[in-house]
């Protein structure tokens, strides 16, 4: 398994953990979906996970060695109230930001693999995502940036 898909499924199986029961402020946890792109009201709350292309340094032309610096976005969706959804998507954002950053050598695998594989992660950014008006949902998401050595002869 590749090392890009292994810190996906960590984070992965760590979103899941996101419940209110588990002291958050959303449930997007109940669904984690890696990669897809069409949803329909069924599934909320969930959130996604989605890569974005990777960014390769220190490549040698012949070499197996390789720096990758891979972007995460992890897109929440999550009931709201429709006169007022950016209350709703500031939660799962918090939310987010509390899993990955604060939850980090605390919560399932993912601290592992901070420490074993990750050279570094960092917060690129937010956003709050459009939405047609008087729907009870809303979607935000929370882009980081993982920056991991990879063997291509063995990724």
């Amino acid at each position: 398994m590749s090392t890009a898909k292994e810190i996906g499924t960590a984070l992965a199986a760590n979103l899941a953990t996101i419940l209110s029961t588990n002291g958050y402020k959303t449930d997007m946890g109940l669904r984690v979906y890696k990669g897809r792109r069409s949803l329909d009201d069924s599934l909320i709350p969930c959130v996604v996970l989605a890569e974005l292309p990777d960014q390769v340094a220190d490549a040698v032309q012949h070499g197996t060695q390789i720096l990758v610096t891979q972007q995460y976005v992890m897109e929440a969706h999550v009931p709201c109230d429709p006169n007022n959804p950016n209350d709703a998507a500031h939660d799962a954002i918090e939310d987010m930001k509390r899993l990955v950053f604060q939850g980090l050598k605390e919560v399932g695998n993912l601290g592992r693999f901070f420490s074993d594989k990750i050279k570094t992660m960092k917060y690129v950014g937010k956003a709050i995502l459009p939405r047609q008006d008087g729907t009870a949902y809303v979607g935000a998401a929370l882009t980081i940036e993982c920056t991991f050595r990879e063997t291509l002869t063995s990724p």
